[in-house]
């Protein structure tokens, strides 16, 4: 996926606290800020949409899982009731790239209340049970269903989410994003390690050690006129963040991804540095970022970088989003390119919420 492929347009349906809500004109860098319960995580979990129904249902599943819901438990229920709002049983997508529009629908039957074209559509993919399945979710994109019951073990997928939450630092996953994306290409590792220097400024060099706990793989860091390495998570939180969104960035090369308060354990002082290293890194992956914020320190520093010299031809691919509840309890996305959310910000006007 080249950025012409990237999102220009999203609308959804149904989607927990959107009866509908809408976003236009989208760029490759969005900053999505509002006040709090107004729905901008609820938009990022919009936004795991995937065209494949097995990835989708594995990153809703994942989703609720980085909420503290999940497990094995979750499979027999109806677990698409915590993304689907009380307006029905079905979400609804449209979408729009610079060269396509997509209408899509997501379902949840009850099998007992399938009709007799829906029980053919299943019994020939996956050999119905009515005694043992009990919900089917059928997949729309007015071309081609695709049908799944919610306790498959959704086996058949790619084994990652394109979404980070705010709360997540140091998990195994990094040691696998890394030794993919990364650690084979000297120039990538290099990279990295440049980047590192914000938050340790005397780093030489990255490895996966088992030394830290036995018998189990951890990111390490080598420091200069140090013979031993230092576990990561040694380096506080703002290194963790950094070093998961640029293997992230990675792993999402062509297309996108998600990052629920992206200033979260980053101190306001490294601002200028963090978003530079980020920008250069969506830019150089082709990959388009969501991210939510609270901080206007973090917006900001957004709106200085892309100021540098270096960046500034990243303004026309930059925009902040605003959303806002209104009286009808509806939310609406109020968009400020570059040029508005620089004249808020000089200006000293409050367009957060």
């Amino acid at each position: 996926m080249t950025e012409n492929k990237h999102l220009t347009y999203f609308k959804v349906e149904n989607f927990k606290r959107f009866s509908h809500f809408e976003i236009s004109d989208l760029k490759q860098i969005n900053l999505i800020v509002g006040d709090n319960n107004v729905g901008k995580t609820s938009l990022l979990e919009a936004l795991v949409l995937d065209e494949n129904i097995d990835q989708l249902l594995f990153n809703f599943l994942n989703a609720l899982a980085w909420r503290e819901v999940g497990g094995p438990k979750l499979f027999p229920t109806n677990y698409l009731r915590y993304f689907i709002s009380s307006y029905g049983n079905k979400i609804t997508y449209n979408i729009k790239t610079a060269n396509d529009e997509k209408t899509i629908a997501l379902e949840v039957k009850e099998v007992s209340t399938l009709n007799p074209d829906e029980i053919i559509l299943v019994q020939k993919k996956l050999m119905l049970n009515k005694d043992t399945q009990k919900y089917i979710a059928i997949f729309d994109d007015g071309i081609n269903k695709q049908v799944a019951f919610l306790n498959d073990q959704l086996r058949s997928v790619k084994l990652y989410v394109p979404l980070v939450p705010f709360h997540l630092g140091y998990k195994d996953d990094l040691v696998r994003f890394y030794s993919e994306k990364i650690q084979p290409s000297k120039k990538l590792q290099a990279e990295l390690v440049e980047n590192l220097k914000i938050f340790i400024s005397d780093i030489e060099d990255i490895d996966i050690s088992t030394n830290v706990i036995p018998d189990q793989p951890y990111i390490v860091i080598r420091l200069k006129n140090r013979d031993e390495t230092m576990p990561l998570t040694m380096f506080g939180d703002g290194a963790v963040k950094l070093f998961r969104i640029l293997c992230e960035i990675a792993m999402c090369s062509g297309s996108r991804l998600l990052v629920d308060e992206i200033d979260t354990g980053v101190y306001f002082a490294r601002f200028n540095q963090y978003w530079q290293t980020i920008l250069k890194a969506a830019e150089a992956n082709s990959v388009q970022i969501f991210a939510t914020t609270h901080s206007i320190d973090c917006l900001k520093y957004f709106n200085e970088v892309l100021k540098d010299d270096n960046l500034k031809h990243l303004q026309k691919k930059s925009k902040v989003f605003a959303l806002k509840e209104l009286p009808d309890k509806t939310v609406k996305a109020y968009g400020y390119d570059f040029e508005n959310f620089n004249s808020a910000i000089e200006n000293e006007i409050e367009i957060r919420g």
